[in-house]
């Protein structure tokens, strides 16, 4: 009786691992127009706290729309989450003062510049770290330019778009996407 259960569950997993399976997709380069990633120069002679300013205006509509799908999908778990979010806007934004510089005063910058509330950002940033479980590169090519790439392993308990086939907060994120 146990072995029929074991295959049963392997017999689910395998099914479910085919739904949702691997794709190859070979005509992706180079990226289609509305695909094409956009280029900023960030001056870091500016103080930190102004370094993001520009940047951070220009995608103040799509940073707005994260904050407030991550609010609406806590809510959608349980309204009683609130406290949690009341909690972030109260006291996380004192975490921005603890942070090895100069991360907490250009969170502070993207704060002023978006209108996004302190805490949110810091919580956010943060948030992007711990609990995606992004993997990241770093490397210096022959003439010394920096390279940092970057992907998007999103989908722990985030939402699945089962129209889209994708993480909702994967395309919240998308139009956030700079280089």
């Amino acid at each position: 009786m146990m072995n029929y259960r074991i295959i049963i569950v392997l017999l689910v997993i395998f099914s479910i691992q085919g739904i949702f399976g691997e794709q190859c997709l070979s005509d992706q380069w180079p990226p289609k127009p509305d695909r094409i990633v956009p280029t900023y120069v960030v001056n870091l002679d500016l103080p930190p706290v102004e370094r993001w300013k520009n940047i951070s205006t220009i995608y103040k509509p799509a940073i707005i729309d994260l904050v407030n799908y991550i609010k609406t999908f806590a809510l959608s778990i349980s309204p009683e989450l609130q406290f949690l979010i009341s909690l972030v806007d109260t006291k996380l934004p004192a975490m921005a003062d603890t942070l090895p510089a100069p991360y907490g005063d250009e969170m502070k910058g993207i704060s002023q510049a978006t209108g996004a509330p302190l805490g949110e950002i810091v919580l956010y940033n943060i948030f992007y770290e711990i609990f995606t479980l992004c993997t990241s590169i770093v490397a210096e090519d022959q003439n010394g330019k920096i390279l940092h790439g970057r992907n998007l392993d999103f989908g722990l308990l985030l939402g699945w778009d089962m129209l889209n086939n994708t993480w909702e907060l994967s395309e919240k994120l998308r139009p956030l996407i700079t280089q």
